[in-house]
């Protein structure tokens, strides 16, 4: 009922603000009309959507709608108009709904339809309709209903895209997410190499099985009654600002001269994100087919912060370490970072990626170093155990791998980004504190 009771209060401000002296008689003749002719207020007033606001008072009116039953708040509509040709539409809030409604007026001039908004016209006649919604649903067994939430939702709908095996028990799998900042909150949202995903998938496709009461079961899997929560390293870059550039450019309200502001429904915007997925750890997404159905919800706080090692002229040359685990999809997102949560490698004099694999089968994205090299990324791979062979790159360890390399390097203004396990992160510090770069200078990210 606080809503009911803020719209009684809005309705009378504007009964107020009106300064035409039949303003109370057009309300008054609005509602004998209604009552004369034996038809509800219920059907004769359409309901203009949320976020609607036509250019002409005559367009809402024809805006087709209904209200939905059992609803248990009151839903009001404030219309006005002038002898100028002023239009101006308020919509309460709708049941379903828990946001505030909104007034907007646009003025014209008669006869050419120019906008005259902020000009000072005055609003000569405003008629006001108000219409109860039943109010018996209060007192029905399940209550009033409840009022759906808006804006920046926490979890969205996404689909798998695309499935390719990258090394054995490994796949990059491809899903179509919300991108759109109206729908992800920037808090929530992927701005950051290094980010984990939130996926939720049906329980029924979980490895080992769910006892329904919440249960932790494989390495970042927290399981319910119906679905399944993955955590998973992201592979591709953060979404770029051009994806979400319509967006922000309507949160922002900018707008010609001459022109005035209207709101609008919520803007969706999809883009591609691709995850690193290991069997072992997140099977329940590992297996699922092209064209299934997730739930993408907030992207952990797991980012790397490149703030320390930022300035380019303080530090041209980046070395980049990585492993063959979720290290090498952290590193991948950042080389290919252009805008957000780039570290601007393209604008280094030297950069170079030493990867250490433990053999030739599990070097992923191996098809992807070609167009690093052509963006300035020297790639240095290295593998272990050679094993069944087919490998004709370098073989030993990171400190191996370090000195035959070809780098000249200052300690001084040398930055470095580690990627991988605690294990791989140990034995790359040794490597770096022998060759001079001190701690200060190396950006750590350890894989999940």
């Amino acid at each position: 009922m606080a809503a009911a009771r803020t719209m009684q209060a809005t309705c009378q401000f504007f009964r107020q603000c009106c300064v035409h002296s039949g303003a109370g008689a057009a309300s008054s003749g609005a509602a004998g009309s209604s009552s004369s002719s034996g038809t509800s207020a219920r059907e004769a007033r359409p309901f203009v959507p949320r976020g609607y606001y036509s250019r002409h008072s005559q367009d809402a009116t024809a805006a087709a709608a209904h209200l939905l039953p059992g609803r248990s708040k009151t839903r009001r509509e404030l219309s006005c108009s002038s002898s100028s040709s002023s239009s101006c539409s308020f919509v309460a809030p709708s049941p379903a709904r828990n946001h505030y409604g909104r007034l907007k007026c646009r003025q014209q001039q008669a006869g050419n339809g120019i906008p005259l908004a902020g000009r000072g016209s005055r609003i000569t006649t405003c008629a006001v309709a108000e219409t109860a919604v039943e109010e018996a649903s209060q007192d029905s067994p399940g209550g009033p209903a409840a009022e759906e939430a808006t804006g920046p939702r926490e979890w969205n709908a996404a689909t798998v895209l695309r499935v390719d095996d990258i090394a054995p028990g490994v796949r990059n799998v491809v899903l179509e997410v919300e991108a759109s900042r109206e729908y992800v909150a920037l808090e929530n949202a992927y701005t950051l190499p290094g980010q984990l995903a939130s996926v939720k998938v049906p329980t029924t496709a979980t490895a080992g099985g769910s006892d329904g009461n919440g249960s932790v079961g494989r390495a970042g899997e927290s399981q319910d009654a119906e679905m399944t929560t993955l955590n998973v390293t992201c592979s591709s870059a953060p979404f770029s600002m051009e994806v979400n550039r319509v967006v922000l450019l309507k949160l922002r309200g900018d707008i010609s001269a001459g022109e005035s502001k209207v709101v609008q429904y919520m803007m969706s915007v999809k883009a591609p994100l691709e995850l690193f997925v290991e069997e072992a750890k997140a099977e329940a997404l590992y297996d699922l087919p092209v064209g299934a159905e997730v739930m993408v919800g907030p992207f952990q706080k797991t980012g790397m912060d490149f703030l320390p090692i930022m300035f380019l002229v303080r530090y041209p040359t980046i070395l980049v370490f990585t492993d063959d685990g979720p290290g090498i999809a952290a590193a991948r997102a950042m080389i290919e970072a252009k805008d957000v949560g780039s570290l601007m490698l393209n604008m280094r004099e030297d950069v170079r990626l030493y990867y250490a694999a433990e053999k030739p089968s599990t070097v992923a994205y191996r098809d992807s170093f070609p167009e690093w090299e052509s963006t300035g990324v020297k790639v240095r791979a290295t593998v272990r155990d050679v094993g069944e062979g087919g490998w004709d790159g370098f073989v030993g360890s990171f400190s191996q791998l370090f000195d035959e390399d070809d780098l000249e390097y200052d300690p001084e203004s040398t930055a470095a980004v580690v990627c991988g396990s605690r294990k791989t992160i140990d034995e790359v510090m040794r490597v770096l504190e022998d060759a001079g770069i001190p701690a200060t200078q190396v950006v750590q990210w350890e894989s999940r």
